[in-house]
């Protein structure tokens, strides 16, 4: 069961009310990329967030499942679950962490 606040709003819905635009800083740092925000980065960043988007796109009924793929830099089981679910190839799962500990970093 989930929490909810005193207006009826589950805590972790509470969470993902406000918007950010794709692939700027402001949402780079937000989910806690720490690595300088440069051409490089970005690049990977916009990649990252692509699997999250396919993801959602796959699976429309789940709730903010794009920002829970995208949480901790990419660094978390939704990722995961995501790249797999999308029958990525096991190399390009590895460029995929790679990519991972350059922006986070």
């Amino acid at each position: 069961m989930q929490a909810s606040t005193s207006s009826g709003v589950g805590l972790e819905d509470r969470d993902y009310r406000f918007r950010l635009w794709p692939g700027t800083q402001r949402e780079f740092e937000h989910y806690e990329c720490g690595a300088e925000f440069n051409k490089v980065t970005r690049k990977h960043y916009d990649e990252l967030s692509r699997v999250c988007e396919d993801c959602k796109n796959m699976y429309r009924s789940e709730p903010f499942l794009r920002q829970r793929c995208m949480n901790n830099c990419f660094d978390n089981e939704i990722f995961s679950y995501c790249t797999d679910s999308l029958l990525h190839p096991i190399e390009k799962i590895k460029a995929y962490e790679e990519m991972k500990m350059q922006i986070k970093a």
